[in-house]
């Protein structure tokens, strides 16, 4: 009979509302790991252009730091150079040890 029919196709294929809403997680979740991948990546290159700043390789020691920064400082503190540039380049040495400081000593 037609609504014995009616209630098996119904058991067989899955509600379309709960279709719907499993992909739309499925969606959701791939943007999220998207998002966080793209974060990672982004952090991952900020932190090889703080290297890049103060002169070092990326995964330079403590001391290493410690040193380009001191380094990079003398030669553009805008006391000492007297380019108009020199205290944005200080303001960036400067950016770039705290950071990295920070980023070591976690």
């Amino acid at each position: 009979d037609f609504e014995t029919f009616v209630r098996a196709a119904s058991q067989q294929t899955p509600d379309l509302g709960q279709q719907e809403a499993a992909e739309k997680r499925a969606q959701e979740a791939r943007m999220r790991r998207r998002h966080e991948h793209e974060a990672r990546m982004r952090a991952q290159r900020e932190a090889e252009c703080l290297y890049a700043v103060l002169g070092v390789k990326p995964g330079a020691s403590r001391a290493e730091v410690k040193s380009a920064y001191f380094t990079a400082a003398k030669r553009c503190h805008p006391d000492v150079n007297i380019d108009p540039l020199a205290s944005r380049k200080f303001a960036e040495i400067q950016r770039a040890y705290e950071m990295l400081s920070a980023r070591i000593n976690r």
